[in-house]
Formats: structure tokens, sequence, C-alpha cells
């Protein structure tokens, strides 16, 4: 008996392989990206985080201080300034400061670089800290209250200044500056916010 062989031609030349491996390597290149992008995406969010936690800390110490000087009147403010002293404003420390008019506020003397021209954010006396710690920072939020010049207005119209009055009663207005300086969870993540207070007396 004889058998017959079918002989097929040698068509497989590791095409299929070949193929395989191309479509890892246009998957691996499509993954990688992805890959990076959502690592940049993550950290980014946090970095937006830490900053948040920086500018709510320091709106903490902002608002604080506005309800710590609406509390006060006047005569107890000026005597944060110049405690049992009638001979003008003295820098005593203890976050209440006189010299606002003197120094230059920008972001530079505020960011504290450690050269003598900037404000000493570590130095204790020179800042007050919020009643009530927050948590989840770095360091707790500070804030700096400045006395500014007074301005004078007509007691009858306060739009008017005092050198329109004619002879009129006048009334001065005290302005107060606060800065108040937040950190995030981070150190390195520092939000500085600024606002002015017009104390006005009454009539």
């Amino acid at each position: 008996m004889r058998n017959a062989y079918i002989t097929l031609p040698n068509t497989q030349r590791g095409a299929t392989l070949l193929l395989a491996l191309l479509i890892l390597i246009m998957i691996m290149m499509h993954g990688i990206p992805t890959v990076m992008n959502n690592t940049l995406d993550e950290r980014m969010s946090g970095n937006t985080r830490n900053r948040d936690l920086a500018f709510q800390a320091a709106e903490h110490a902002l608002k604080d201080a506005e309800t710590s000087i609406r509390s006060q009147t006047i005569e107890t403010m000026d005597d944060y300034f110049d405690p049992g002293s009638e001979s003008g404003c003295s820098d005593h420390g203890n976050g209440f400061l006189c010299n606002g008019e003197d120094h230059s506020n920008d972001a530079a003397y505020w960011r504290d670089d450690g050269t003598s021209n900037t404000f000493d954010w570590d130095n204790t006396r020179n800042y007050l800290t919020p009643t009530g710690p927050i948590s989840g920072v770095a360091e707790q939020p500070r804030y700096v209250v400045e006395k500014m010049p007074g301005v004078s207005f007509c007691q009858a119209d306060p739009t008017q200044l005092a050198s329109t009055c004619s002879g009129q009663p006048t009334i001065t207005k005290n302005y107060y500056r606060i800065t108040a300086r937040g950190v995030g969870k981070d150190s390195g993540a520092i939000v500085i916010l600024q606002t002015m207070f017009e104390f006005t007396p009454a009539p």
C-alpha cells in the first residue's frame, strides 16, 4: 500500500510574531505618555491643593485680625501701638507695628529672604497668630497690623478732605494695614494676603 503525502507550501515565516511585537510597541508608545500625564496631573493637583491650604490659612488670619480690630475702640487700638506713651507711635512689636509708611510694601519685602530690608516672619515678636490652630498646614498662619497715617475729613461730608471744610468740624479716619502669611502642607507653599482696614470713630 502506498502512502500519499501532501506537501504544503512553507508560508509561515514569523509574520504573526512581528505583527504582535509592532502592536505591543504601539500600545507602549501610547501608554507611556498617558502614565506620564497622569503623574503630572497628580502632582499639579497636589500643588494646587497645597497652595489652596496656604491661601485659606492666610485668609483665616486676615479674618481673625479684622474681627479683633472691630471689637476695639480708637483708644484701645492706640494703646496697642503706644502703650502708656503719648510721645507718638513706637515700634514695640507684638504684631502691632507703626512703620507702615516707612518701608516698601511689595512682595520682596514680605517674602522674607533673610536680608535686612525684608520683614522677619521668624521673629515671634513681630507677628500675631489667630485664635484656634488650623490643621493640615506646616506652620500656623501669622499676621501683622501696621498703623498707617490717618486722614481727616469733614464731619458733615466724610467724602471731603478736612482742608475743604472751611472751619467746620472734622473727623479723622484711622487706617490699619493687615498683612497675613499662610503656609500650606508643604512649607514651600506660602501665600501672603493684605488688606486695608478703615477705622472711623463715632461722630
